[in-house]
């Protein structure tokens, strides 16, 4: 199947939130949950969690036999956040240096390398998440679902019953599993001129009611919407660059601590200016110069314009007390010292 043809094919699919298949000769069809269907399943989360309580391994409780199998270290939460400060600062840097062949074919080797590092710390923490309680009440919700979702799609009739053997059970699970939609494929959709034709149209119209979104749907959505932002931002990037995952996310990032940086220097300037009449900025050169003029309000523009004038139709050297503004300044204080008395 072309690239065009299967775009259309997981679009489809998506939007019609089902996943047909065929398994030992039949046609199958998983459909999309119904909102009941996931509440009851999430009833049956809550009733095996508070059933099992005691048989179990809570989640909150493993890392003790994390570290003592060696799985983790007593730094591990550092590490993670060592990692994933250095895979965003390895992103951004693809994007500064995206059309520099050199540098960015270095990055790409260098976030694939500290990718693969932060995917091995997230797995050791993971490693024996299936002993815990909570793997185990999803396991039991998820059966719920698929045994209340999959349907021969011939016969319209459901397929796990109490005849179905726990080996066929995990035969249907493993080929769902196996043909999910992963986030970067939906990226793609979300990118394609196909998908882009119903979004247009329809936003957030394109699903069913919002409370039986299936994952792909919400995912679906949410990027979409993030493109669209992205291309009305005043800086938006090339093409080339949206359609580069981590080179967008590097966009992103970048502009995120830009936003940041820019923030804190107008708080910074903002604390040191408080209530005073005057601040005085150095500026290295005529950039910083026009940033710095344009801190000012547009009385305080006019109030430069008026002294200017004033200094230059003078013959003598004119002293701060004796500039119109102050004058009328001091003027204006003494009125008001006056109403008080």
């Amino acid at each position: 199947m072309d690239e065009d043809r299967r775009t259309q094919y997981l679009v489809h699919r998506i939007l019609s939130g089902t996943l047909i298949f065929k398994r030992k000769g039949r046609t199958l069809e998983l459909r999309s949950p119904s909102l009941e269907l996931k509440y009851m399943a999430d009833v049956l989360y809550k009733q095996n969690y508070e059933q099992n309580i005691y048989e179990f391994i809570l989640r909150e409780d493993i890392r003790p036999l994390l570290l003592k199998a060696g799985y983790v270290t007593p730094l591990h939460d550092e590490d993670v956040k060592r990692i994933k400060k250095k895979v965003d600062n390895l992103k951004i840097q693809l994007y500064q240096n995206f059309w520099d062949r050199t540098k960015t074919r270095r990055n790409r080797q260098s976030l694939a390398s500290a990718k693969n590092r932060q995917e091995q710390l997230t797995s050791n923490a993971l490693s024996l998440d299936h002993l815990t309680l909570e793997h185990h009440c999803a396991l039991q919700s998820m059966q719920y679902i698929i045994k209340n979702t999959l349907y021969d799609f011939e016969s319209k009739e459901l397929v796990i019953n109490e005849e179905t053997s726990n080996k066929e059970y995990e035969d249907y699970l493993h080929y769902i599993n196996e043909n999910s939609i992963d986030v970067e494929e939906i990226k793609k959709i979300a990118r394609s001129e196909f998908w882009k034709g119903y979004y247009s149209v329809c936003k957030e119209n394109s699903f069913q009611e919002i409370g039986a979104l299936t994952h792909e749907q919400k995912t679906l959505y949410h990027l979409s919407v993030m493109y669209e932002k992205i291309a009305e931002h005043p800086d938006s990037p090339d093409d080339a660059v949206i359609n580069d995952d981590d080179a967008l996310d590097g966009w992103m990032l970048f502009q995120q601590d830009k936003m940041k940086a820019e923030k804190q220097k107008s708080t910074s300037k903002t604390d040191k200016i408080g209530s005073s009449q005057e601040v005085f900025y150095m500026a290295e050169n005529k950039e910083q110069a026009e940033d710095i003029l344009n801190l000012n309000t547009v009385e305080s523009m006019n109030i430069q314009k008026d002294r200017m004038k004033q200094v230059m139709g003078s013959d003598a050297p004119v002293e701060d007390q004796n500039l119109q503004d102050v004058k009328l300044r001091i003027q204006e204080g003494l009125r008001n010292q006056q109403k008080r008395v």
